[in-house]
């Protein structure tokens, strides 16, 4: 779509070149995080059950087709995954010890995310499986919300400020992608085309 995402990617990408490891020094840092998503998955495996889970996910983190690919690029949803088990950590610690300080991280990591790349709204389901983890009552409930909204409202407000500076053109870019554009282009997308195609040539 004719859109664009918020700032932090691009932060991220401008900070890591300072360090003088040459051209290809954004590669490097994206490989470097792509360890941190291993340790961070075998950690998130044995928060939920043990050892052994945590080695399975980090065998099957480390032979993925999907992140080895995204390990070798720079694009933003390459950082995205490493997002997600952070809030899935955030999420269990919370389950483990209530505190509105890991609620706040909570909305701000789920922001993060969508700004670098809108795939990851489905991971919003996380913010509300947190409400689970809270006593069933009016006050708990109205404070979570107002964490969780102060952390997202934080992460997305250099992209509010980019709209607002460019009249909100990049919200409308949204909206005609998703109710117009997206309708327009047909794009093959069948369970025969992943099973027979994408996963042999994987």
């Amino acid at each position: 779509g004719p859109f664009f995402y918020g700032p932090w990617y691009y932060w991220f990408l401008e900070l890591v070149n300072f360090f003088p490891f040459g051209f290809l020094t954004s590669w490097y840092a994206v490989s470097c995080l792509y360890l941190l998503f291993l340790l961070l998955l075998y950690k998130l495996g044995t928060e939920i059950d043990g050892k052994w889970t945590g080695l399975i996910a980090f065998l099957y983190g480390a032979i993925s087709p999907a992140q080895i690919d995204s390990s070798l690029s720079v694009w933003n949803p390459t950082i995205v995954p490493l997002l997600v088990i952070i809030n899935l950590l955030i999420l269990i610690s919370i389950f483990k010890q209530k505190s509105f300080v890991k609620v706040f991280f909570l909305g701000f990591i789920a922001g993060l995310s969508w700004t670098i790349h809108f795939q990851s709204i489905l991971t919003f389901t996380v913010l509300l499986i947190s409400f689970f983890a809270i006593k069933r009552k009016i006050v708990f409930y109205s404070k979570h919300l107002i964490f969780i909204l102060l952390g997202f409202i934080l992460s997305i407000s250099p992209m509010i400020f980019f709209y607002f500076r460019h009249y909100w053109h990049n919200f409308q870019s949204i909206l005609i992608y998703m109710m117009v554009d997206q309708y327009a282009i047909w794009f093959p997308n069948s369970w025969k085309l992943y099973v027979f195609k994408y996963w042999p040539s994987a």
